[in-house]
């Protein structure tokens, strides 16, 4: 099995936080999203090779009440 390696170096551009409740109209709905911008430096061995990665990135989550 060949020998596989990730090195990354991630830094935040932009952060955003969404929250927002419909209390009167509907309130079992509860609106919590986070998302960031993120530049990716760095690289990957992959079955031998070693691939650069310098990219822009994007990680959200959320934690949605329906």
């Amino acid at each position: 099995m060949e020998e596989q390696d990730l090195s990354l170096h991630a830094t935040p551009l932009y952060t955003h936080h969404t929250l927002m409740r419909l209390p009167r109209i509907l309130p079992y709905i509860a609106i919590d999203y986070y998302e960031q911008l993120v530049q990716v430096k760095g690289t990957a061995r992959v079955e031998g090779a070693c691939i650069e990665i310098d990219g822009i990135g994007k990680y959200d989550y959320n934690f949605n009440l329906w």
